[in-house]
């Protein structure tokens, strides 16, 4: 970062699973994620450190937010992908912990990396799983969320 100028800035490992980088402007806070580096390519995470640092420069120098063409002309400048997301084709994602279920086909609908606080409200049938009632699509399903153990 202090190859670029952003002298005042502070770095920072986050636990997040989904982003694998972020940069806070008003906290002068450029964040990775210890999670995805840990599991991806090192190449794509140091083009991630690159992307965070092309906002903040487009931010202090050019006064832009976002993905936007002095962002755009940051990364290309200091050697970053000018792209805004990465695919999951390129990059690997953090296995989901929790993962919904319709209770009757066993398909999976979603996956999620916490425990969703609605869980508190379950129905228990007779073989003592939680069910829950929930509107997939515009229909009301009944769901079971199973945890990843793997």
């Amino acid at each position: 970062m202090r190859e670029h100028g952003l002298l005042d800035w502070k770095f920072k490992w986050e636990k997040t699973k989904r982003a694998m980088g972020r940069c806070w402007y008003g906290k002068k806070l450029i964040c990775l994620s210890k999670p995805l580096c840990a599991i991806n390519k090192e190449e794509d995470c140091i083009d991630t450190a690159l992307h965070e640092i092309a906002h903040a420069l487009a931010y202090l120098k050019n006064g832009e937010t976002g993905h936007g063409s002095a962002w755009k002309k940051w990364c290309v400048m200091i050697g970053a992908k000018p792209q805004r997301c990465y695919s999951e084709k390129d990059v690997v994602s953090v296995p989901f912990k929790y993962h919904l279920i319709n209770a009757d086909t066993q398909k999976f609908i979603c996956g999620y990396h916490r425990r969703p606080k609605w869980t508190r409200y379950a129905l228990r049938g007779n073989s003592g799983k939680a069910n829950y009632l929930l509107q997939v699509k515009g229909v009301l399903t009944r769901c079971q969320l199973l945890e990843n153990k793997s």
